[in-house]
């Protein structure tokens, strides 16, 4: 017959979907109880009403299900109280932390994501490298620090809002990356209309407010141009790298050339040659290129079509995609 400690061993197995822990080990496991063959348990959520419930009860019932012995689960959810939730926020984070996570001293190599001008896919770069690197086993968040023009949730299909831990934002999770935008937070196609001290308020809240789990990379989607934006992230983000993403005609070029000059000039503590132009970092031979193009015409389909812009299906842009990543990548580390 089942046992109770058989139970929570396989309950120790199962991991929270956002933040990456044991259920057991989070206290996110209220009562067990076994009767015979049939096993009940209840889950106590971080928050009401989380939205990814369902797949934590699939999560639970699926581990449990196999045990030797079970012919039946049941799961109930209830929710932490404050003091319990306070404690899963210590336990994760290691108590209070208002500090850029990603100093000098980070195992996170940070990158930025910098054009002169708009509209040269500089977001589309962004999401796509993300994914690339998720799909190459790194652990990889993004944060869209281009607050006026913020994409990223519609590129990689996300819509959902992120889950608050009392002060601390659990970021959005898609392809494997995990995400941090104003767009979750704001009703679609609204303007932001914030002054540079809402700008940097903002982004010290998505920097030191977010729980990122130190990841292996971090990828900003810098707006375009040099403004507020890339001063607040300077002090924010002291060891990061810079990727200049620019289309070949000599005018954008020499825009992209200011965007990269933030580096010259001392804003982050980088050495010149960890500044790249995209068509350095992604070599433009003719295949290459051809790669390129199908890249943005499959993310002008899927704005057409209302869906995410990453491209899961075709392989052609998967190969381009981990191709810049790579090379991207063995530049930088």
């Amino acid at each position: 017959m089942i046992t109770r400690d058989e139970v929570i061993a396989a309950l120790d197995r199962v991991l929270d979907p956002e933040l990456h822990r044991s259920i057991v080990a989070l206290g996110m496991v209220g009562t067990v109880e076994v009767d015979g063959s049939r096993v009940a348990i209840t889950i106590k959520l971080t928050v009401a009403g989380c939205p990814l419930k369902a797949e934590i009860q699939r999560r639970v019932s699926e581990a449990v299900a196999v045990l030797p012995g079970v012919e039946g689960v049941q799961v109930g959810l209830d929710t932490m109280t404050d003091a319990e939730r306070a404690g899963v926020r210590d336990s994760i984070i290691g108590g209070p932390r208002k500090d850029s996570p990603f100093g000098a001293d980070s195992r996170t190599t940070v990158i930025l994501v910098a054009s002169g001008k708009g509209g040269v896919g500089k977001s589309s770069v962004t999401c796509n490298l993300a994914v690339a690197m998720a799909e190459a086993g790194y652990s990889v968040g993004l944060l869209d620090a281009d607050v006026y023009g913020y994409s990223v949730p519609r590129m990689m299909g996300a819509d959902r809002q992120p889950v608050m831990m009392d002060d601390l934002i659990i970021p959005v999770e898609s392809h494997g990356v995990r995400l941090m935008s104003i767009g979750f937070m704001t009703a679609d196609d609204n303007p932001v209309i914030w002054r540079g001290p809402m700008l940097h308020k903002a982004l010290t809240s998505f920097v030191t407010e977010v729980f990122w789990d130190d990841p292996d990379v971090l990828l900003v989607d810098l707006p375009p141009g040099t403004g507020d934006v890339s001063l607040s992230l300077a002090g924010l983000l002291p060891a990061a790298h810079v990727v200049v993403v620019t289309t070949p005609q000599l005018t954008a070029q020499r825009v992209a050339r200011r965007a990269a000059a933030l580096g010259y000039e001392g804003k982050w503590a980088i050495h010149p040659t960890q500044i790249e132009i995209a068509n350095t970092v992604f070599s433009p031979s003719e295949k290459e290129i051809a790669y390129a193009k199908r890249i943005m015409e499959a993310m002008a389909e899927a704005q057409r079509e209302g869906r995410g812009a990453v491209s899961m299906d075709g392989r052609l842009i998967d190969i381009a995609s981990i191709k810049m990543a790579e090379n991207l990548l063995r530049k930088i580390t």
